[in-house]
């Protein structure tokens, strides 16, 4: 096939059309080759400073070994498939066959192949990569593979049943989290977030099936971030001396999760934020001329958003007395412990 004239696009002039060698030369300023002779000894002068260390490279990754993907057809509508997963050393030696006169890949002329050779010499042109080099160089092989990279989806880490993810959670949360204690935070700390302090807990929120929005308050190890609701896995005990003890709940059944109506866990989230320091095991202070909250407190707001708005007392407005239930409150509306 006849190769057609090439336009040199920086220096807007027509130059002479890619070709082949037609004989063995020593030193020569211009060749029968045309373009296609100076890109093919542009690509290799790359690849040989690349490998000596003399072209920049911050990533240590050499030029040389760079796959070539996703190629389709040239711009005169050739096929370039059969080049993909071949290497840029690859290129070289069958573009340099190609240039002392082979013959060429069946359904190719000379001008596909100096295209080629023009994009790789142009594909990291002073250090910053062209939209064709983010297109078609792959370190490796083409495409991804098995095993190339894990992810796991909510769902996988918030299973009943026993899988990898889950085990991450169980086994390699508390190596992973050990830089900040534990803690995993999400959201912005600045206004609301998420926090867990456990491999638990995050099993215990995951997966959520709510519609997308923001978070409208500071939660702690909830289950659900809609709702508000919080699971147990630690308790607190105030040690003579002012000290205080963390540690697992009595028994496993005080492991549970709480469900807290939007009223309380708003005014719980502003409790966390005036009351608990980074540690839980930081004293609660007397901030602001406020108290701590302690269960009662939770449970007389709590158990009014299950019974029904309070009746004030005529003898003191300040008393609030609940109207006795008519059966046990529910599980969930047990007063949070101490």
């Amino acid at each position: 096939m006849g190769s057609p004239p090439k336009f040199n696009k920086e220096r807007d002039i027509l130059v002479e059309p890619p070709g082949q060698l037609t004989d063995t030369l020593l030193d020569p300023t211009s060749t029968s080759a045309g373009v296609f002779g100076g890109d093919v000894v542009a690509l290799r002068l790359d690849v040989d400073f690349s490998d000596s260390g003399y072209l920049a490279s911050s990533s240590g990754l050499r030029f040389g070994d760079l796959t070539v993907c996703g190629l389709t057809t040239s711009a005169y509508g050739d096929d370039l498939s059969g080049f993909n997963g071949t290497n840029v050393r690859g290129m070289i030696d069958d573009m340099s066959t190609v240039l002392g006169g082979s013959s060429l890949p069946v359904g190719l002329n000379v001008a596909d192949l100096d295209d080629l050779a023009s994009d790789l010499t142009a594909a990291f042109d002073g250090g910053t990569p062209s939209t064709w080099a983010q297109q078609h160089l792959e370190n490796g092989a083409c495409g991804w593979h098995q095993g190339d990279v894990t992810t796991y989806g909510q769902s996988e880490y918030g299973s009943t049943s026993v899988g990898p993810a889950q085990a991450l959670l169980k086994d390699d949360y508390n190596s992973v989290y050990a830089s900040t204690g534990g803690i995993f935070i999400v959201g912005s700390t600045s206004s609301n977030y998420i926090e867990f302090d456990s491999g638990t807990a995050v099993h215990a929120y995951l997966p959520q099936t709510g519609p997308p929005g923001a978070l409208d308050g500071v939660l702690f190890d909830p289950t659900d971030s809609s709702s508000g609701a919080f699971s147990v896995t630690k308790q607190a005990q105030n040690l003579h001396g002012g000290e205080r003890e963390v540690g697992p709940p009595k028994s496993d059944a005080d492991k549970r999760v709480i469900e807290v109506p939007a009223f309380l866990a708003a005014k719980l989230a502003a409790h966390l934020r005036a009351y608990v320091g980074p540690e839980p095991t930081t004293p609660a202070a007397n901030i602001k001329g406020e108290t701590p909250f302690r269960a009662s407190k939770c449970a007389r707001l709590y158990l009014a958003a299950h019974l029904g708005p309070p009746r004030r007392s005529r003898y003191s407005p300040r008393v609030i007395r609940m109207p006795k239930p008519p059966h046990s409150p529910p599980a969930s509306a047990r007063p949070l412990p101490r």
